[in-house]
């Protein structure tokens, strides 16, 4: 079973006007690229990708490497380097869920002992009586 990856993005995206312009001249097809682009960033580490995997994402997106890398460099959807490319407004949105989840799991974490403390020392007192006399 593969691991559910969570985003969160805006509902009025399709207003945005570089999507728009996106739109405009690669039509629901390249917009629908943009999502799938989006989704497999979210899955991978630092939500960056190497340019090496342009050819497996385009197999998966069943567009060419030629669209896809236009879809990443021309519309400035993506900040590109020498070696990966990312989405920032991805980054950011993730960076404050990793921070959330990271303080669930630390709050989790020091819960987990004082909960077993407490049970234990339940556990170690003499029950109640139901019916004192």
């Amino acid at each position: 079973m593969e691991k559910n990856f969570y985003f969160k993005h805006d509902a009025s995206a399709f207003s945005d006007a570089k999507l728009m312009s996106l739109i405009k001249q690669e039509g629901m097809t390249g917009y629908g690229i943009y999502w799938i682009i989006l989704e497999f960033l979210r899955m991978q580490r630092e939500y960056a990708a190497s340019y090496v995997m342009l050819s497996h994402l385009s197999r998966r997106a069943n567009t060419s490497s030629k669209r896809l890398m236009r879809i990443i460099s021309d519309y400035d959807l993506f900040v590109l380097t020498d070696d990966y490319f990312y989405s920032p407004g991805l980054s950011e949105r993730m960076a404050a869920h990793d921070r959330v989840v990271s303080s669930c799991r630390a709050h989790g974490l020091l819960s987990g002992p004082a909960k077993t403390l407490n049970f234990t020392q339940s556990l170690a007192q003499p029950a109640l009586p139901l019916h004192q006399e």
